[in-house]
């Protein structure tokens, strides 16, 4: 019967113990991996109300998962929702929708964006996230 020494009791928990670090350095980014494709896949969405709501060429703020977001419906009847913070360093204000231009502004650093919320006047170059409106039975959904 052989006899377990010292050496191999020490190289055992060495290894183990080489074999959990690695894991608990490893685990972590590979799971961002994983999750990071579920988020992606899993799609939220809330309904603004009835399409009779709102009238032509006008636009609301409406809360989306705690943030605020602008629904515009344009003068085609289709609807735009975009995220309603403007995206300008510092900035955390709330954009408005100017009917008479078709624009959004922001009102405090004079940014502009355009109906698809790319940046058109201003110096932020990065555009207000859009959304996916559909209408279902006569109700405006926005979904991320």
């Amino acid at each position: 019967m052989s006899k377990f020494n010292r050496r191999s009791f020490i190289s055992s928990i060495l290894g183990v113990g080489g074999i959990a670090a690695a894991g608990s350095i490893f685990y972590p980014g590979l799971s961002n991996l994983n999750s990071s494709e579920k988020v992606r896949e899993s799609k939220v969405s809330i309904k603004a109300g009835n399409i009779t709501e709102f009238e032509i060429n006008s636009a609301r703020i409406i809360e989306f998962r705690k943030t605020p977001l602008i629904l515009i419906r344009k003068e085609d009847g289709k609807f735009a929702a975009l995220a309603a913070i403007c995206t300008h360093v510092g900035c955390n204000c709330i954009v408005q929708y100017r009917k008479d231009v078709k624009q959004i502004i922001c009102a405090s650093d004079k940014e502009v964006y355009d109906l698809k919320g790319r940046n058109i006047s201003g110096i932020s170059s990065k555009p207000l996230d859009e959304y996916s409106v559909q209408v279902i039975n006569d109700e405006v959904v926005i979904t991320t």
